[in-house]
């Protein structure tokens, strides 16, 4: 499966991974998914892994769709780690939840954003 997730509730983090073939129905699932699952809070943070993702067949429709609104409450931090595919993606997903305030940051290493979230 392209899109996977972990909730971590001690930590109150959700680790997103995303890698091989990723459309904008897998990306939509992917969040309805976690607002569904029952371990899911808003105030947690989450870290978006995408290092692994290969091809992209994501519109900017889809973009949006995903980013607004956020399942995400304010006060929770968003760490995504981009690779080479999904790089501009990520841009476009940083730039839509910045313009509502959320605090969301982009990384090339696991160990970036972890720190970044004081999971280190």
């Amino acid at each position: 499966m392209p899109a996977s997730y972990r909730v971590d509730v001690r930590a109150g983090v959700v680790f997103s991974v995303f890698e091989g073939h990723v459309t904008n129905e897998e990306l939509l699932d992917h969040q309805q998914r976690l607002s569904a699952d029952p371990h899911f809070r808003p105030l947690m943070n989450h870290v978006i892994d995408a290092r692994n993702v290969r091809e992209v067949a994501v519109t900017a429709f889809g973009i949006r769709l995903v980013a607004a609104p956020s399942i995400f409450a304010p006060g929770s931090r968003r760490a995504i780690i981009e690779g080479d595919a999904s790089s501009s993606y990520v841009r476009m997903f940083q730039t839509l939840r910045s313009q509502s305030g959320e605090d969301i940051r982009i990384f090339s290493t696991v160990k970036g954003a972890h720190r970044w979230l004081g999971l280190d």
